[in-house]
């Protein structure tokens, strides 16, 4: 989906007989947040945390 507005974050779908694909609503973390290495997610939290405690 190059250059096109669409939501990175995951939906939870349910397949229905009769009915077909049911998007059940958005989970709060996006796809990139289950590919990237562990340590790195744990980085990026933590300079999250850092600069909200800044604010």
């Amino acid at each position: 989906m190059r250059q096109t507005n669409h939501s990175r974050y995951l939906h939870e779908v349910d397949i229905r007989p009769g009915v077909g694909l049911v998007v059940l609503g958005r989970v709060d973390r996006r796809a990139e947040d289950y590919k990237l290495p562990p340590d790195v997610m744990r980085k990026i939290l933590e300079a999250k945390r850092r600069a909200e405690e800044i604010l």
